[in-house]
C-alpha cells in the first residue's frame, strides 16, 4: 500500500479515536463541573446537529475503510516467481502475456490477444484469450490444445499455475483486418 494511503487512513482513524475518547470521558465524568456546560450544549439544537454531523462523518470513514479493505485488488502487474532470502526474481505481466502470445502462435488464430491477471498472494493466473478463427481450424480441438499449451508454458517457464482460462474466439470475417503473429 502506498505511504500516502497509510497516512490518510491513520489520520481518519486518529479522528475516530479522539471523538470516541471525548464521548467516553463525557459519559464517565458527566457529573463533573466542566462537563455540565458541554452536555447542556450537546442537548441544544445546535449540539444535536453537531452530534449528527460527527456521527455521519464516522460512518462515512468506517464505510470507506471497509470498502478499501474489501475491494482492494488482489492482482498485481509483477509477480515474484523465485525467492532466496532477500533476493527475488520478478516477472512483468506484459512479458508473460507476450510469451503466451508467441506460444499460441502455432495455432491458426488471427489477431490473438492475451490478457493476464496474476494473483498477488498465490502463484496463479487468470488468462483470457481473444482471437479470430481461421477457416482451417477445428474449434473443438483448439480449446483443449490452447489450454494445455498455456498451462504447460506458465508452469514450465514461470512456475505459475493456471487458475482460470477463458477463450473467446470469433469466426473469420472479411471486414476485420488480420494481424498474424
Amino acid at each position: 500500500m502506498a505511504a500516502w494511503k497509510k497516512w490518510w487512513i491513520s489520520f481518519a482513524m486518529l479522528l475516530q479515536i479522539i471523538v470516541g475518547t471525548v464521548v467516553i470521558l463525557l459519559w464517565v465524568y458527566r457529573d463533573e463541573a466542566w462537563t455540565i456546560p458541554v452536555n447542556d450544549w450537546l442537548h441544544s439544537p445546535t449540539g444535536q446537529q453537531f452530534s449528527a454531523g460527527v456521527a455521519a462523518f464516522l460512518i462515512i470513514v468506517a464505510l470507506t475503510v471497509m470498502a478499501v479493505a474489501i475491494f482492494r485488488p488482489t492482482t498485481t502487474k509483477q509477480m515474484t516467481i523465485a525467492k532466496d532470502g532477500a533476493n527475488k526474481v520478478q516477472i512483468d505481466r506484459q512479458a508473460v502475456e507476450h510469451s503466451l502470445k508467441t506460444s499460441i502462435a502455432k495455432y491458426d488464430l488471427y489477431n490473438p490477444a492475451i490478457k493476464l491477471r496474476m494473483h498477488r498472494h498465490h502463484q496463479k493466473a487468470d488468462v483470457t484469450v481473444n482471437g479470430m478463427l481461421s477457416s482451417r481450424t477445428n474449434p473443438e480441438m483448439l480449446h483443449s490444445a490452447i489450454q494445455q499449451t498455456i498451462r504447460t508454458d506458465l508452469k514450465q517457464k514461470f512456475n505459475i499455475d493456471l487458475n482460470k482460462l477463458r477463450i473467446n474466439l470469433d469466426p473469420y470475417s472479411h471486414k476485420k483486418s488480420v494481424v498474424i503473429v
